[in-house]
């Protein structure tokens, strides 16, 4: 059984739910985060990332 199956199957479709909304939030914001460093740390290098030009 998978660990989406299992959590349904003990909780119900609706945490399953909400519990993958939560994951997909994570990995936004861990993005986010390491977005935000490369971004200050160019900065602080001086340098300018190839999207930005």
């Amino acid at each position: 059984m998978g660990f989406y199956q299992d959590i349904q199957h003990r909780f119900g479709i609706y945490n399953v739910r909400v519990l993958k909304q939560w994951a997909k939030l994570n990995i936004r914001v861990a993005s986010l985060k390491n977005r935000r460093i490369f971004l200050l740390t160019c900065r602080k290098e001086r340098l300018i990332p190839n999207h930005i030009k």
